[in-house]
């Protein structure tokens, strides 16, 4: 759940669908005090999948988003992890996602470099995609961090739409990974927050919650733990532990 006194009450048909209805905020949301609104919070096959929607208003309109925290381990050294994540070609592509670019691959210099180092992502068959999106920080087997720019056409309000960050932490042999994934939009001209929440593609009501919850606890990590129990090095290190990369 969310701090107290910052979630707007929702009503719930099913809790993994997400809210039916969401009320007003007792306040105005700022760019630096968010309205908070419950999606969905769940665990299931030892994934932990909570998404919380938020909101604030600024001159131009409200803006309206969604973060979703996964966590989920697996049974393996943030080495062999890495060569399964750095590219989310690798678990996603199976169903339907395609990268253009491999996140871990893209990261060749500490500079920032930025526009240099872009991919986009999207359905396969071409009937979705993101904006290009900047790798803005890799840490190898630790750390991916992408930020998706502002899109010229003006279809997000000016505001970036996405920002995604990607944490590998290893323990005793596993690994834990933990991600935050943004989305945001301005709904330019409107003079309502609530109404913003209510009509935003990434608010409370519109959002495919149960779609994410298929991807990110049904198909996503059970396929990563099948390559991961696959690999040959993994294979391996169970057998005869041998010296980390």
């Amino acid at each position: 759940m969310l701090a107290a006194g910052t979630i707007s009450t929702a009503a719930y048909a099913d809790t993994t669908k997400g809210p039916t209805e969401v009320s007003a905020p007792s306040k105005v949301g700022t760019v630096t005090d968010w309205n908070w609104y419950e999606g969905i919070d769940v665990s299931e096959h030892g994934v932990g999948f909570h998404q919380k929607h938020f909101s604030y208003m600024t001159e131009t309109g409200p803006v309206v988003g969604i973060v979703t925290n996964i966590m989920f381990t697996l049974d393996a050294p943030a080495w062999i992890v890495w060569k399964h994540m750095k590219d989310f070609n690798t678990f996603e592509g199976p169903f339907g996602i395609k990268y253009t670019g491999s996140w871990g691959d893209l990261y060749t210099s500490e500079e920032q470099l930025l526009g240099k180092r872009t991919l986009q992502y999207g359905a396969a068959d071409g009937s979705w995609n993101s904006v290009p999106s900047e790798v803005i920080k890799v840490i190898p087997q630790n750390q991916l961090t992408l930020y998706e720019t502002v899109p010229s056409d003006g279809s997000s309000g000016g505001v970036s739409p996405g920002f995604h960050t990607v944490l590998f932490t290893e323990f005793g042999g596993k690994t834990t990974v933990t991600m935050v994934l943004q989305h945001t939009a301005r709904l330019t001209g409107l003079k309502s927050e609530i109404e913003g929440v209510r009509q935003a593609d990434f608010g409370p009501l519109k959002y495919p919650h149960a779609q994410a919850k298929m991807w990110w606890i049904d198909q996503f990590p059970p396929l990563l733990r099948k390559l991961v129990a696959e690999d040959p090095d993994n294979v391996a290190l169970k057998k005869a532990p041998v010296a980390k990369r």
